[in-house]
């Protein structure tokens, strides 16, 4: 076990935010601005590199700047920039995925390599191309080396990043596990570091009576990998359950989704509630029996986490980074195939007939993913970086048991 982390072991910690744009950087910025406030709780203190113009934005993410010192550096070719926006809009995605578009990242890096110096450098975004001498990256997920979502120029980027990086950290069980398949030469500095649940909420005492309406909750974006299909299909079978979808809607699909619900007859048992507010999204967990998670795609659910945190029962698609979520809280697997509906209505009925048992089952796991907080990650990070600049013993004890 490594010892306990002193401040002092620790210089000040750069972080690449340069490839976030504030307010619109979704998971990777929610986790970001949560290990740089745990480490202000520590006594560490930070360097955040943001691209030029974008200091007030970044202030509304930091109100307190508690600990963190922002520093606008002059990005080629940034995110963030009118055009380069207005281009994302228009481009097919096979441009959006080309060999320039990499070469484009590079550039930005340049900027970052030489403001960070000679400092241990945290890449929060793994897409983002980690040039500087000493680097931390943190691998979200790695869908882009999946055959329905590969992308060639970012299986690029994120190699070499994993080749190059002094150290590497997962937040879930599946990209970990992944990463050790993928890049074996590369388990010696993997790490794996749990986030709290980005989205969580108050436990409920939750009853449901057979007989009454059965009430499923999916938030996501209504896009066809999210697979809403599934849960339409399911609920011909289902004459007592309806459904709240909430998320923003990419149109196509979401048209062609509620064109099926009328076909089938379902549509008067469908909610599309759209972009839904934080306090919306928590009365629509408070009023639902069972979250249902039919995606085809997740590194792991943050849906999946804030329904346990609740005491919601959830069923999910039997997908390898959910299954092994599902297997990692130490829950009975409650999975079902992504392309059948049929087993997925069955899967509901059992679940009205054993409602309490579901719910006492989340109990344990629920409270152990709810105490988690940003503080214990941060601290956990801070193992790490000191590490990566060679000022503690490797923390060991973050890279689990091996398969």
């Amino acid at each position: 076990m490594s010892r306990p982390l002193d401040p002092m072991d620790l210089p000040k910690v750069v972080i690449d935010l340069t490839s976030v744009i504030p307010g619109r950087g979704g998971g990777v910025e929610r986790v970001a601005v949560g290990v740089i406030d745990g480490l202000a709780q520590l006594g560490v203190e930070t360097r955040g590199l943001i691209a030029q113009n974008s200091a007030s934005a970044w202030s509304e993410a930091f109100p307190s700047r508690g600990g963190i010192a922002l520093e606008e550096v002059r990005i080629s070719l940034r995110a963030g920039s009118r055009w380069q926006s207005a281009l994302r809009v228009v481009l097919p995605s096979t441009v959006k995925r080309s060999r320039l578009v990499g070469w484009v990242r590079g550039r930005r890096s340049q900027a970052v390599r030489a403001a960070s110096m000679a400092s241990t450098v945290w890449y929060p975004f793994h897409r983002a191309v980690a040039s500087a001498e000493s680097s931390v990256v943190t691998v979200h997920d790695l869908r882009v080396f999946q055959t329905d979502m590969a992308s060639q120029m970012d299986q690029q980027i994120i190699s070499a990043n994993i080749r190059s990086a002094k150290a590497i950290v997962c937040s879930w069980a599946h990209p970990y596990n992944e990463i050790l398949e993928l890049f074996p030469e590369a388990g010696d500095k993997l790490f794996r570091i749990p986030l709290p649940v980005l989205n969580a909420g108050p436990p409920t005492v939750r009853r449901f009576s057979p007989g009454s309406r059965l009430k499923l909750l999916y938030p996501a974006f209504v896009t066809p990998h999210k697979n809403q299909e599934l849960i339409v299909r399911a609920l011909k079978l289902l004459p007592d359950v309806e459904v709240t979808f909430t998320g923003a809607d990419n149109e196509t699909y979401g048209v062609e989704m509620k064109a099926l619900a009328k076909e089938l007859g379902v549509d008067e048992r469908i909610q599309w509630a759209g972009y839904v507010s934080v306090p919306e999204l928590e009365r629509a967990y408070q009023q639902a029996d069972l979250l249902v998670m039919p995606s085809r795609w997740e590194a792991a659910s943050g849906p999946i986490f804030e329904a346990v945190s609740r005491g919601l029962p959830f069923l999910a698609a039997d997908i390898p980074p959910v299954r092994s979520q599902v297997l990692d809280l130490g829950i009975d697997e409650a999975l079902f195939g992504v392309d059948d509906h049929e087993e997925l209505a069955r899967l509901i009925r059992a679940v009205a007939e054993n409602y309490d048992s579901r719910v006492k089952a989340l109990a344990d796991p629920g409270e152990k993913i709810r105490t988690r907080t940003w503080q214990e990650t941060a601290a956990d990070y801070a193992r790490v970086f000191a590490w990566a600049a060679d000022g503690l013993d490797k923390p060991t004890d973050l890279q689990g048991t091996r398969p």
